[in-house]
């Protein structure tokens, strides 16, 4: 059985929240903005090539 443990989310990810932070800060809102249409538009373009190249695998099998 799996039970909650308060305040081991933060103990697990304390470290990983404070990194993201420190990283963020290096970059102006602006920049953040420009980061985050870029990550979002590659993970779209990848979705869209493995749809295809999973359907190219479907006709082909």
């Amino acid at each position: 059985m799996i039970t909650a443990v308060p305040g081991a989310f933060g103990d697990a990810f304390g470290g990983l929240e404070k990194a993201m932070a420190e990283l963020a800060a290096r970059y102006s809102a602006e920049e953040q903005a420009v980061i985050a249409d870029w990550v979002t538009r590659t993970a779209e373009v990848l979705r869209e090539q493995t749809r295809q190249l999973t359907a190219r695998g479907r006709r082909s099998g």
